[in-house]
């Protein structure tokens, strides 16, 4: 045996080469697995909200995306055209063209772009995905394909083929929206220009479809973050309401990151805003929304009181529903990012386009130095050339 192998020092040599080759293979699958799990775990943190500012040109919403992994995600823009095939589901065009954020990777789907996390189109539709645990869809997909809907492609096919919530509203209620046991456990929020939303949840295999036409409660506050579900935060809501009511009301701002606490905080942020600070520019329309998502942002580093080990803010969304942008920000990269739909190209047969939502390129910060010192040196030029009074 020794004759075939060599000596056991030459075998010793081969051996813990073999054993370091291995190691490095396990290391690496073991990594891969760790993104993969964090992702189908999902952003059990997420936030969104919309303004209802009175100025019906600002129509603005708001969206925080919180996920465990450090990988940074991806943005695209989608031209109208593309043919979309989801498995034992309806095929379709797209009759729109949209900017949607996805991951680099993703468990559910072959290709990542087909999961969006969050989008909006050329027509001011938006579409988010929240994880809500609970969430269960149909097992297996239904007879008629034409009406089947592999769930992790719901964003795609709602920003590809919509308008308005409306629209989406009467066709989604018509589809048989399916996932593989054990898989993602989405729940999802739709907004459009005129400041309608549609919740879209999914109890015991079947669709649960929730207009919230923003008004104040009586449909919905045009808020949403993960579980429990929609219809049990909007009642927390009146139960709060109910306290803040009484003769000696003793109430706090909730300060966790708890998807409940998340709700209500900023509802009672939105409240002040809209109540006494209303926005007398666009500049300031955006900037109340970024106040919020301050109130939301989840800082790295495994902070308790999140609902997700490892949980943290990933990127920020500003979506101008009317003037058709969005503003980002992420992590690393703090300061507002603009991307203006009107001047992308979502022709049909146009590329789809690729950014990072960590751009370590840009500038992150704006260097104000030389105009303190331009007028720290103006004022000495000039009391260096007014006379003395004696």
């Amino acid at each position: 045996w020794l004759k075939a192998h060599g000596s056991i020092k030459h075998l010793a040599v081969h051996s813990s080469s073999y054993v370091l080759i291995i190691c490095q293979w396990m290391l690496h699958t073991m990594r891969h697995i760790v993104l993969l799990s964090s992702m189908a775990a999902g952003a059990s943190a997420c936030s969104n909200f919309y303004m209802n500012y009175t100025n019906p040109d600002y129509r603005l919403s708001g969206r925080s995306e919180d996920m465990a992994y450090m990988a940074a995600d991806v943005i695209h823009s989608f031209p109208r055209g593309r043919v979309a095939s989801p498995p034992n589901s309806t095929t379709w065009t797209a009759k729109y063209g949209f900017v949607g954020f996805c991951g680099p990777q993703d468990p559910f789907v072959d290709d990542p772009k087909d999961n969006i996390y969050d989008g909006l189109n050329e027509m001011g539709l938006s579409c988010s995905s929240l994880t809500m645990f609970g969430t269960k869809y149909a097992k297996h997909p239904g007879a008629d394909p034409t009406r089947n809907l592999y769930a992790p492609f719901m964003c795609r096919w709602v920003l590809e083929n919509f308008a308005t919530v409306e629209e989406a509203k009467a066709t989604l209620a018509g589809m048989h929206v399916f996932a593989r046991p054990g898989g993602m456990k989405e729940h999802f929020y739709l907004a459009d220009e005129h400041r309608h939303g549609l919740v879209v949840e999914f109890m015991d295999g079947k669709v649960q479809l929730t207009l919230d036409m923003n008004d104040g409660g009586k449909t919905g506050l045009g808020i949403f973050t993960n579980s429990p579900p929609f219809g049990w935060q909007l009642q927390a809501i009146k139960h709060f309401e109910w306290k803040r009511s009484l003769a000696k009301s003793s109430v706090a701002i909730p300060g966790t990151f708890y998807p409940d606490d998340r709700f209500l905080r900023m509802y009672l942020f939105r409240e002040a805003i809209e109540s006494g600070a209303q926005p007398m520019s666009y500049r300031e329309a955006v900037a109340r929304v970024v106040s919020i998502l301050n109130t939301v942002a989840v800082p790295p580093g495994g902070l308790s009181g999140t609902g997700g080990l490892g949980d943290h803010s990933k990127w920020q969304v500003v979506r101008d529903h009317k003037n058709r942008k969005v503003y980002w920000r992420a992590l690393d990269s703090p300061s507002l990012q603009l991307i203006d739909l009107k001047k992308l190209a979502f022709a049909p047969g146009s590329p789809v386009t690729t950014l990072s939502s960590e751009i370590p390129d840009t500038v992150w910060y704006r260097d104000v130095t030389s105009q303190m010192i331009s007028k720290f040196e103006h004022s000495q030029q000039h009391a260096s050339n007014t006379p003395m009074m004696v």
